[in-house]
């Protein structure tokens, strides 16, 4: 008997090899499958425990302050405190602070957006009369706005530190002026936006020192004190308060490495002007000024003198347009000078100005959602045009009686904030993210110098939470960012702790989001105006979502598998049992006992089983470094689960039901189904565990990548997980290969006498094609509903439903067109 199951092995070997490779690859993916597995989640895990937790675990803020895009999208701008009216009071922060599970509470506060200190920018000194006019620019990365109006004057002589001759309208020549100093042209109110800290919290939270903020905490001393022992800056500072009513005075300290863009046009031209001969027009002596008319008040000549000039021949003209972006910082504007040869350098001096009281605050952008995306409206045109809603505050002291003002703004210092590029994990802190803004050809948007930009602005400047309680009110708060106390690491115990803490504070009537774990994610905007911009925004729970779904998909993944594989033996077996039919009954009238023929197929499967078990050992030898007790259990588990499954199926006694009748209906598949059935069942699993494997795989590859985090995680795990998936479909190919190549051995007879009755071979390909069709279009139908309605259960995109069933539906076509062409090779017609 064991001679003649080895020789009926080595005759169907092309079978038995088959047969060997499909189990070999169940008994080494299955336990690989396992171990696969278990280091996805292990790497998942690792990776979310080491980078998920970034600098604080939940963001507290005032009672519906959600925004509408947030309830869409579960997503928050980087920079979200921006245009936030607040809604925390100082003693409600510290209720939070004081609590025993609360390492840090560090609140921040959008106070508006401020000017500082104003300066002008230095004229060239030219050789000769000239026509000069200039504006003012600012821009946001694609288009270039005007600040105000051009401003024209008429330059006629000077020299470098000593005297400078000019005329202009009277008009212009105003305290508050666009022409300042020593031929300076005064540089526009710049707005960046100021934010209240704590400095200690959010010193522990950042890491930055903020403790220039207290420089001038004792200014009442200051004040006091006598000029003579005061420095520069100090004296400056004291001269300022005085000159404006002592107001409350509001530190700041500014980020360093933030500039806003201007843009400052200059246009030249040179005037075919002999200056003594047109001052004497006017019977004024070549040496004195034009300026002096000024304190005449004689308008009438000036004019007369313009109008003249704007007839002048022009010799030659020149246009610059000089980007001073670099030299102008946040709330302490710089002197510069336009040299000779239109080129840009530090100036010394220049007309401070400190007219900081006014200010304005910006409502939150209009983000409006539809089927189309994102879009952005324009809420007021203008240059800039204004996505937010912008409201005037304060008062301007050049407006104020005595020029007395309730407060004023002064740097006492710098800061800047750390790097974040390549950061897995965002913890939004909300007033320091500077990530790049692109349109869709990749142009870096930035933000204007005015308040409406749609750009979510970095704040360029901090003060106090006490100073933005004096400008706010009592309630100057916009959020407290909060790290609970003795976590060390991202884990499932932390996590329980985070969200009880959270769940506390929601019960308080907080707007409670746990953030730590969270990540960065591109978010696509039709901005008016602009196009299409993707901006860099905070998904919530990130490192959560993704543990579920990678738990998920190693779950999936491995026992899918293993249901293919054993199904798809049951299936293999009862082909085989139906092949031995013809053969068990010539053995039974040879006076073999029912018992010795099963015994005999029995041992045959069970032989093909122990060997590709033994070459399963083998390999995994090989794959892995050290086989573990797993390995060898599930091994040993698989190999008596299949033992059972070929002992029940040779045991497993039907009678075949005598046909007296001819088939009506597709015969030659009805006649041939105890082959086709199996090859059907086979095609209904695969299709059903690979479209949802598929599905599963792509899904929660594509969520993943959508944040940078998910980004770094799935990288460490997706060779696993495509190798179960590729395991699945060459399993399927085998048996379906092996199947057909049997159904048609069996039909060779029948085939060849349709070839010898004068059917073509292109006849009898078309014939099986549209057998083939028929009975596979069917299973795959059945494959393709099924996993459809299953996904569909489960919640997955039907977009990706849709892809998966037409990927494997290709698949299988082109294997099938394959077999088709390749049957007259062993059909011999």
């Amino acid at each position: 008997m064991i001679r003649m199951i080895f020789k009926r092995i080595f005759n169907r070997k092309f079978s038995s090899i088959f047969t060997i490779i499909a189990m070999t690859c169940v008994f080494v993916l299955i336990p690989l499958g396992i171990q696969y597995a278990q280091q996805s989640k292990l790497a998942v895990e690792q990776t979310i425990e080491e980078h998920g937790r970034g600098l604080y675990d939940i963001l507290v803020r005032p009672k519906d302050s959600r925004t509408p895009i947030e309830h869409e999208l579960g997503v928050v701008e980087a920079n979200y405190i921006g245009d936030s009216s607040g809604g925390i009071s100082i003693k409600e922060w510290e209720d939070i602070k004081n609590s025993e599970d609360v390492e840090i509470a560090a609140p921040v506060a959008s106070v508006g957006y401020f000017t500082g200190n104003t300066n002008s920018v230095g004229l060239p000194l030219l050789e000769s009369p000239a026509k000069i006019e200039w504006t003012y620019y600012t821009s946001d990365g694609m288009n270039n706005y005007a600040l105000d109006d051009p401003f024209t004057f008429y330059y006629m002589d000077g020299k470098e530190r000593e005297y400078f001759d000019f005329i202009v309208k009277p008009e212009d020549l105003q305290p508050d002026g666009k022409m300042i100093g020593f031929m300076g042209a005064k540089l526009p109110r710049n707005y960046y936006l100021l934010t209240g800290i704590d400095i200690e919290s959010e010193g522990k939270l950042t890491g930055i020192d903020y403790t220039d903020l207290n420089k001038y905490k004792d200014i009442e001393s200051l004040l006091e004190m006598d000029r003579e022992e005061l420095d520069h800056e100090t004296t400056l500072l004291i001269q300022s308060l005085k000159f404006r009513g002592i107001p409350e005075l509001i530190p700041v300290i500014q980020r360093s490495d933030l500039n806003l863009s201007l843009y400052f046009e200059l246009n030249v031209e040179n005037l075919s002007l002999s200056l003594p001969e047109f001052k004497g027009k006017y019977n004024l002596d070549s040496h004195e000024n034009l300026m002096s008319l000024y304190n005449e008040n004689d308008d009438e000549m000036i004019n007369q003198m313009i109008d003249e000039l704007n007839v002048t021949p022009v010799l030659s003209k020149e246009e610059h347009l000089i980007d001073l972006s670099e030299y102008q910082s946040p709330f302490n504007g710089n002197y510069v000078e336009i040299t000779n040869e239109y080129t840009v350098k530090w100036g010394e001096g220049g007309s401070l100005t400190n007219d900081t009281s006014l200010y304005y605050t910006a409502s939150k952008v209009d983000y409006q959602i539809n089927g189309k995306g994102v879009n952005v409206p324009i809420i007021e045109d203008g240059s800039p045009p204004s996505y937010k809603r912008v409201e005037q505050k304060g008062e301007s002291y050049f407006e104020a009686e005595n020029f007395e003002v309730p407060f004023m703004l002064w740097q006492t210092g710098t800061f800047s904030p750390q790097k974040d590029e390549g950061q897995l994990v965002s913890s939004p802190l909300g007033i320091y993210t500077t990530k790049e803004v692109r349109t869709k050809d990749g142009t870096e948007l930035t933000p204007t110098t005015k308040p409406g930009s749609f750009i979510s602005q970095p704040a360029a400047g901090v003060t106090t939470i006490e100073a933005a309680e004096f400008i706010k009110g009592d309630k100057p708060i916009d959020a407290i960012r909060l790290k609970v106390a003795d976590i060390d690491s991202y884990n499932q115990e932390a996590q329980e702790k985070i969200n009880q803490v959270a769940i506390d504070l929601l019960e308080e009537g907080y707007e409670v989001d746990i953030v730590a774990g969270s990540s960065f994610q591109q978010v696509e905007m039709n901005v008016e105006g602009i196009g299409q911009v993707t901006a860099p925004w905070t998904t919530l729970g990130t490192a959560q979502s993704l543990v579920d779904g990678w738990n998920y998909l190693a779950v999936v993944s491995i026992i899918l598998f293993a249901v293919f594989g054993i199904i798809w033996y049951i299936s293999k077996l009862f082909y085989e049992k139906n092949q031995f039919a013809e053969e068990n009954d010539i053995l039974s009238k040879l006076g073999w006992s029912k018992n010795k023929i099963k015994l005999r197929n029995f041992l045959e499967q069970l032989t093909l089983v122990t060997v590709a078990f033994l070459i399963s050992i083998g390999l995994l030898m090989i794959l892995v470094e050290q086989i573990n007790q797993s390995h060898v259990l599930s091994l040993i588990g698989l190999w008596a689960i299949l033992s059972l499954l070929i002992l029940a199926v040779f045991n497993y006694n039907s009678k075949p039901s005598i046909r007296v009748e001819p088939y009506r209906f597709i015969p030659s598949l009805l006649h041939y189904r105890h082959l086709i059935l199996p090859v059907i069942c086979i095609l209904i699993i695969s299709t059903i565990l690979i479209v949802i494997q598929m599905t599963s795989l792509v899904s929660t590859f594509i969520e993943a990548r959508q944040t940078t985090l998910g980004t770094f995680a799935m990288d460490t795990v997706q060779t696993m997980q495509l190798l179960i998936l590729l395991a699945t479909f060459g399993i399927a190919i085998i048996s379906i290969s092996e199947s057909f190549k049997a159904l048609m051995l069996e039909r060779k007879n029948e085939l060849t006498m349709y070839h010898v009755v004068g059917w073509s071979k292109k006849m009898i390909q078309k014939h099986i094609r549209n057998e083939l069709t028929l009975w596979a279009g069917f299973a795959y139908m059945i494959g393709g509903s099924i996993s459809c309605a299953v996904l569909l259960y489960l919640d997955f995109s039907l977009s990706w439903i849709i892809m998966s069933v037409a990927t494997v539906f290709l698949l299988f076509v082109v294997l099938f067109m394959l077999l088709i062409k390749t049957s007259k090779s062993y059909l011999n017609i």
